[in-house]
């Protein structure tokens, strides 16, 4: 008699908790595939330079040709052209004057102004750098107001063409200095440098994000690098402000304005060079942050000289480039008790928000494109036995 043989019959299918894990771990696995994808999406750029060097040298060798046509083509001989000087004195008697002063120079043309109010009015305004109030008969000694600011080389072209036409009618003149420089500040350069340390600080910190940390995947990750950026930008402002206050004694007035125009100069170029190095990678990011704040922003700043002893074109780029936005509002700050300073602030918040308005949206295709990878790269559902 045999024995019957039982054969256990053995179940394939993994039970049902085993399995939602394993779904769970493959489409968190598809996600992170998709999040890397994203995220080398830029570094995609920086391995095609690596594999391609000769690019890489390509494009520093652009940066450096545009650096040195920009600087040299600034400011290798500045010279003004039109400088406007106000006459008071009626409008035939300064067109007369125009017409002889042409023959001469164009380094300054000359602009009727009602009266010595008015001139002191346009100066204030920086309609006018400078006005000579014209004496009543039977004096013939005249008066010159000029502004320290922005330059001392202004009234220097002022007075080398007065003193070669005065004379010629017969009349002299006095030299009265409104918004003159601080005693730490005499040549008045301090805004520009100034201005210079912060923009530094701003595009080196979002450069230096770009290259070693993870490109923002989502709104909180993007929240937490504005965050980290408005930081910085608050401690750089009061930093600068430490510096040429309490430490170097260059100014001890209009501090607090002063680190708010720093803090706001800083986080306008910080998230502007960071939305640039999200879209199109740190590498050309950083790189288009450099040529637009440094190569062409600096020497347009009206700093070394003022902007009127510049070449057109960068007479019309730099009030509205970071670094003689920067340098403006600090000295309307210092030199000015804060009159005009509305203008480069607010287009230092312009920047500001497009850049923050710009890190949103790259942000938010990131997030919906990896949403869509994950999506298509879903897990495979198991076959039930």
């Amino acid at each position: 008699m045999s024995t019957p043989t039982v054969t256990a019959h053995r179940d394939e299918r993994q039970p049902a908790p085993e399995r939602e894990a394993g779904e769970r771990a493959q489409a968190a696995s598809t996600k992170d595939s998709a999040v890397t994808s994203q995220d080398t999406a830029g570094g995609k750029a920086r391995l095609h330079l690596a594999r391609r060097p000769w690019v890489l040298a390509l494009l520093v060798l652009g940066l450096q040709l545009t650096f040195t046509w920009s600087y040299v083509g600034a400011l290798h001989d500045p010279v003004p052209k039109a400088l406007p000087l106000g006459v008071v004195a009626p409008e035939t008697v300064v067109t007369a004057l125009n017409q002889q002063l042409q023959t001469k120079t164009d380094a300054v043309t000359l602009v009727p102004v009602a009266d010595e109010a008015a001139a002191r009015a346009a100066i204030a305004d920086r309609k006018l750098y400078g006005a000579v109030v014209v004496a009543a008969p039977p004096s013939t000694r005249d008066k010159l107001v000029v502004s320290a600011v922005p330059s001392a080389l202004i009234q220097q072209v002022y007075q080398r063409v007065l003193d070669g036409f005065e004379p010629q009618l017969g009349r002299s003149y006095d030299i009265e200095i409104v918004n003159a420089f601080s005693a730490g500040d005499p040549r008045g350069l301090t805004p520009f440098y100034l201005a210079l340390g912060w923009l530094v600080g701003g595009y080196l910190l979002a450069a230096l994000l770009g290259f070693t940390q993870p490109k923002p995947r989502d709104a909180k990750s993007a929240a937490r690098r504005v965050v980290l950026l408005a930081l910085y930008s608050l401690a750089s402002g009061i930093g600068g402000v430490v510096l040429i206050g309490p430490v170097l004694g260059i100014w001890s007035e209009g501090l607090l304005t002063l680190g708010l125009v720093g803090a706001l100069l800083v986080f306008g170029v910080s998230s502007l060079t960071t939305a640039l190095d999200m879209l199109f990678g740190p590498v050309i990011g950083t790189g288009l942050a450099i040529f637009t704040v440094v190569v062409l922003g600096n020497p347009s700043a009206g700093g070394a000289f003022p902007r009127e002893f510049l070449p057109s074109f960068w007479q019309q780029i730099g009030p509205y480039l970071p670094p003689g936005l920067g340098t403006d509002a600090i000295r309307d700050a210092v030199y000015f008790g804060g009159q005009g300073i509305g203008g480069p602030v607010s287009w230092l918040a312009v920047y500001a928000g497009t850049a923050l308005a710009g890190i949103a949206v790259i942000t938010w295709a990131g997030g919906r494109r990896t949403r869509g990878l994950a999506h298509e790269s879903g897990p495979a559902r198991q076959p039930n036995d």
